[in-house]
């Protein structure tokens, strides 16, 4: 591993996946594997295996595929596809495809494709990365207001959900402090 690899790990530690048990390449790639028969049969220059290791997990509908991360859907994939940029032009805020690939792969893709109207995630990344990806696109277009109404409704909620683990961390502590001073 290198260091900017290692970096990378640190700053996007992929807490919060919506599918924790996903978490492994070989988990992913049997998702395709185990219903190799529903996946649409067409010409593609990619493996069932870099599917999954791009994040994607197959939902066992037509062509249709999962980040195990943000929960982002695609589908019609097309022969000449790359799994990383698809996943990086679509969720460009997907805590795992900037960990693997970093922001300034994320930060070229979306360049080439600003205007782009991407679907919400509920777990974006850090805020240094928001920020960066978010001044690059366009305020006035459709796209950069949903990503930004996304996001600070996502700021929130996380602030919300960060409390609430404070709280409840708070009142663990507490009580085992209170039995530990009593037995």
């Amino acid at each position: 591993m290198d260091v900017g690899e290692r970096k990378r790990l640190v700053k996007f530690p992929c807490y919060f996946p919506h599918q924790p048990c996903m978490r492994s390449i070989e988990r992913r790639t049997l998702t395709f594997l185990n219903n190799a028969k529903s996946w649409v049969m067409f010409e593609m220059n990619i493996s069932f295996y870099e599917l999954a290791e791009a994040g994607w997990c197959y939902t066992g509908d037509k062509d249709r595929v999962k980040c195990w991360y943000c929960n982002g859907i695609l589908q019609q994939w097309h022969v000449n596809d790359d799994p990383w940029e698809e996943h990086a032009k679509w969720f460009p805020l997907c805590e795992y495809i900037l960990q693997r690939k970093g922001g300034d792969y994320v930060f070229g893709v979306v360049s080439r494709f600003p205007n782009l109207r991407r679907p919400n995630i509920s777990n974006p990344a850090n805020a240094e990365e928001i920020e960066r990806i978010r001044r690059m696109l366009p305020r006035s277009t459709p796209a950069g207001e949903i990503l930004m109404r996304s996001l600070r409704e996502d700021d929130e909620v996380q602030i919300v959900r960060e409390r609430e683990k404070c709280v409840i961390s708070t009142f663990h502590e507490i009580e085992m402090t209170a039995i530990t001073e009593v037995g």
